[in-house]
């Protein structure tokens, strides 16, 4: 998932494994009040859980960017 505005001082990209989460359970224990007005009755809720296998970032105001060669940005790779 990337994130751009105009204003940006860089992004975060996310990656790694995605699940759907369908129970009703658990729906309602993770509930937000704010989600009532989108979603009335829950009939088309579904939630996504994302285990993250790895975080790229780009941050200019820290001196944070893609490596001269390749354009790789900083990464971190997460166990599993």
């Amino acid at each position: 998932m990337k994130i751009f505005t105009s204003k940006a001082e860089g992004y975060v990209t996310i990656s790694g494994k995605a699940v759907l989460l369908t129970d009703k359970a658990e729906i309602q224990k993770r509930k937000r009040e704010y989600w009532d007005q989108a979603f009335p009755d829950f009939k088309y809720l579904v939630l996504i859980k994302v285990v993250p296998e790895r975080l790229e970032v780009i941050n200019y105001k820290r001196k944070m960017s893609n490596a001269p060669i390749g354009w790789q940005a900083p990464f971190v790779e997460f166990k599993k």
